[in-house]
Formats: C-alpha cells, structure tokens, sequence
C-alpha cells in the first residue's frame, strides 16, 4: 500500500505563474537594453537586475513543477521582484505612471502564496509540520521587515530644494526607488497576511474527542 502523500497541483500552478514572469521578462529584456529603447523618465531602468531577477524566478518556478521545497521560498521571495522587472522592460506600456501597472500582480501572487503554504499542500514538498514558520511565515515576516527599513531609508532621503531642473530630476529619481520599494512591500505585506491566515491541521492530526460511552437501556 503506497502512504505517499498525494501531490497537488497547485505547486504547479505556482511555478508557472514563476516561469511565466521568468519569459515576460527576458522578452522585454533585448527591447530594454537597446540604446535607442523609449524609457519613460518616471520608469525605472534596471537591466541587469531584471536578468538576475529572471533568473530567480525560473529557478523557483522549475522548482515548484518539481515538488522542492526550497522553491516554495525562492518564489515568495523572487515573484515580487518578477513583477517589478516586467514593469521595468515593458515601462512604455506597463509603467505610464510612478508604480508599474505590475502591481497589480499582488492579487495572484498572495493566493498562490496561501495556496502552496496550506497543510494540505505542505506534505506535497515533504513538510510534516504545519505551523506558521513551516508555512515560510519567518521569510515573509523577514521580507516585510527588510522593505519597511528600505522604505525608511528612501523616504528620509527626500531633495530639498527649490524648483529648478536639478531638484525636478532629483525628485523623478527619488520617486523611482519608492516605487522599488513600494511593490514588492506591498507583495510581502500581503504573503505575511497569506501564511498568518489561521488553518487548521490535517484531520488525522487533530485529537480525538473522548466521551463517556452510554449504554443502551434496552440492553439490559
């Protein structure tokens, strides 16, 4: 008899979400990198980290149409920076004002995170606990915490001065790294409400009531 636990598919689910910001953004990579690209001022230019970033994504999305489970961090932690570099290569289209429309991609990124962290799903990667850090709550908690401090940071460094050309374009840049700041805080602000959500264990965990056993009167 085979007690291995059955595999779901929302793992997979997952990794192509993955493998898909992966493509979105090496396709607009070539288009990014020409010198004659039309980038919008209030867009961030960010090539290389879009690479590097595309990279993280393929590798967490491979991971999850394999089962890993490392790949369950990578792409809590790789997915935010995904839709912000696909913001960046397609910013003619995608990054019209100072946040990418790419944000928006929180909404399928936070119930794919509470999707894969579930106790039913936790066995798929050969999770046999259930809790909040199994859940990957400490990355998230991590993640959130890391971009509020970058936040901080960002905000206090805010050009002063009046309103010539010089400020103008010191402000432009400053609002660029907010937004790099704001989507993916947004995303893990959102990951750490999706693993914190209350779930109860599996139901061959949870323990069994005892009662007093009653006798029939008939029976007597």
């Amino acid at each position: 008899m085979n007690d291995a636990p059955r595999r779901s598919v929302l793992p997979l689910i997952a990794g192509a979400y993955a493998v898909a910001l992966s493509a979105a953004i090496l396709a607009g990579l070539p288009g990014a990198l020409s010198e004659d690209a039309t980038h919008f001022s209030n867009a961030l230019r960010m090539p290389v980290a879009a690479g590097v970033i595309a990279f993280a994504c393929a590798a967490g999305g491979f991971g999850l149409l394999r089962w890993k489970n490392w790949a369950r961090f990578v792409f809590l932690i790789a997915a935010p920076w995904g839709a912000v570099a696909v913001g960046s290569v397609f910013a003619e289209t995608l990054w019209r004002k100072d946040i990418p429309y790419t944000a928006l991609l929180v909404f399928v990124y936070a119930p794919l995170v509470f999707a894969i962290s579930r106790f039913r799903v936790l066995p798929t990667f050969g999770v046999n606990g259930h809790g909040w850090a199994a859940r990957g709550g400490w990355v998230a908690l991590a993640c959130t915490v890391v971009m509020i401090g970058a936040r901080l940071v960002v905000s206090a460094q805010a050009p002063a001065g009046g309103l010539d050309l010089t400020t103008l374009e010191a402000w432009n840049e400053h609002t660029k790294h907010l937004a790099l700041c704001d989507v993916p805080l947004l995303h893990y602000g959102a990951a750490l409400v999706a693993v914190s959500l209350p779930t109860g264990p599996p139901p061959e965990a949870r323990p069994r009531k005892r009662g007093r056993v009653e006798i029939p009167k008939n029976s007597r």
